[in-house]
């Protein structure tokens, strides 16, 4: 078998292994999410969700840049594996130090005491993630995606149990602190028990410096678009209240199932066999648009499907306590749809070794966003999320920008690859919005929107006999037959 076929099913299988992964972990997030939402009240869910942001700036500048930058290279070895670990361990415990230091800072800021102890816990995750460092590059850069199932579906469960018991026992916030911290660990030890390495009493400064020109402009790009993204969540939580925040949040946690557990998946292998294919433009170019239309396809019904019965489902799985959520949720969806294409397009860029590329673009768009949120933040929660949605629509073409001249892949091409995904989809909605409004019982309207809505979106893609349905299927049979 050449490389290249082999390098193409070894793809098939870690997508498969991802797929199942993401779906797994996202049903389990999703049902633990149900309880602790029905036990916890949307203040405390705002509380920990304001730590939480933090903790997750911070991270920008740990060990998932030189994670990044070990798959990425095209060729490692034993010197390279123990350099980026020790530097990842450096990294960490420099990281939980200011942790540990501005903790205080940050509950005065949201008026929230809380919030400090909430992040002094939580960052212990710095340390723990950071040994799993190599072993989680090893294991996307052989594309043995297996591993990552079983590492999640472990830690999934159990943490997932002791949140659920400490939340009936009364432990409030604490159970979703638990609940990260646990899956950390168990994720952390499994990985590190399968793969088997172990550090060696090696580190090259030369090697450092080379891997971490690459990865600080990808934690540079990082870090500023996720300061403009979760100065939102600031915003909110800082000029509004808690509950307002868990409101918002809320709204985003749908959708980000959906959109994670497809988009991430695809992501997720493309990332690595892209970085393999860096000096061959065409087939990076033939791996962008497969992947573009593989997420639009599955992506554009099930979000604009999820914005078209989110007041239904709301109800439904939250009750009528989290309505308010229901306008964060319709319009998260349309941001993640026009998400897939920038994203998508950035990945590529990355791929190739250019993240001065990624970074640039990054300090370029992200202050037309800062600009959009001060004029927004002054109005509402709403007033801030609709200002993201107009800016995700516009970004996605700016994003697209670069691979024009790189690839040779402008943005039109991209548009008439996910066109038709996209026109099925909205006639599909026009069909589950016109059901929404029976006069007959929430639950059997949710039903028949959802089975409808489906059987609309299939029978338009066999009509326009829809190239990624019928590859879907292909795949699906493949594998059974391998089964």
């Amino acid at each position: 078998m050449s490389d290249l076929s082999n390098l193409k099913e070894k793809s098939i299988s870690g997508f498969a292994w991802q797929l199942a992964q993401k779906m797994t972990g996202q049903l389990m997030s999703f049902i633990v999410t149900i309880i602790l939402t029905r036990i916890l009240l949307p203040e405390e869910h705002g509380i920990v969700a304001m730590g939480g942001m933090v903790l997750s700036f911070i991270g920008l500048f740990g060990v998932i840049g030189l994670q990044v930058s070990l798959i990425q290279k095209k060729e490692v070895d034993e010197e390279d594996l123990s350099t980026i670990f020790y530097a990842g361990f450096v990294m960490s415990a420099i990281l939980y130090s200011i942790i540990y230091f501005i903790a205080p800072f940050v509950a005065s800021a949201f008026n929230q005491p809380l919030v400090c102890d909430i992040m002094r816990v939580s960052g212990l995750t710095f340390f723990i993630s950071a040994f799993g460092t190599v072993q989680n590059a090893i294991i996307t850069r052989h594309l043995d995606f297996k591993f990552f199932f079983w590492a999640s579906l472990a830690g999934g469960i159990f943490s997932s149990a002791v949140a659920i018991t400490m939340a009936y026992s009364g432990y409030g916030v604490w159970s979703l602190v638990a609940q990260s911290i646990i899956s950390t660990i168990i994720n952390t030890l499994i990985l590190f028990y399968i793969v088997r390495w172990y550090p060696k009493l090696l580190f090259s400064w030369k090697k450092f410096k080379k891997m971490f020109s690459f990865a600080w402009k990808q934690m540079m790009a990082s870090t500023i678009a996720t300061i403009a993204e979760q100065s939102r969540g600031y915003v909110i939580g800082i000029r509004y209240t808690a509950s307002d925040l868990a409101f918002y949040n809320r709204g985003d946690g749908l959708p980000g199932i959906v959109y994670n557990q497809v988009n991430s998946t695809i992501q997720g292998v493309l990332f690595p066999v892209l970085s393999r294919l860096q000096d061959d433009k065409q087939a990076i170019k033939n791996g962008l648009s497969r992947s573009m239309k593989l997420s639009s396809y599955v992506l554009f019904p099930a979000l604009l499907g999820l914005a078209a019965v989110s007041d239904k489902l709301v109800i439904i799985l939250y009750t009528e306590v989290w309505l308010p959520a229901v306008p964060f949720m319709q319009l998260v969806c349309i941001i993640y749809c026009f998400s897939l294409i920038g994203g998508a397009n950035t990945q590529a860029i990355t791929a190739m070794g250019r993240s001065d590329i990624v970074m640039k673009w990054e300090m370029l768009k992200r202050p037309v966003m800062l600009g959009i949120l001060c004029i927004t933040a002054f109005i509402s929660p709403l007033a801030i999320a609709i200002g993201q949605c107009i800016y995700s629509i516009g970004v996605c073409f700016f994003n697209a920008y670069p691979n024009k001249k790189i690839l040779g892949y402008p943005i039109r091409e991209q548009i008439k690859d996910i066109g038709n995904n996209f026109i099925n989809s909205i006639i599909m909605v026009a069909v589950v919005l016109a059901i929404g409004h029976l006069p007959i019982n929430i639950y059997v309207t949710f039903i028949l929107q959802v089975l409808l809505g489906c059987a609309v979106y299939f029978g338009l893609s066999i009509l326009s006999h829809n190239e990624s349905f019928y590859y879907i299927l292909d795949f699906i049979q493949k594998r059974n037959k391998n089964a």
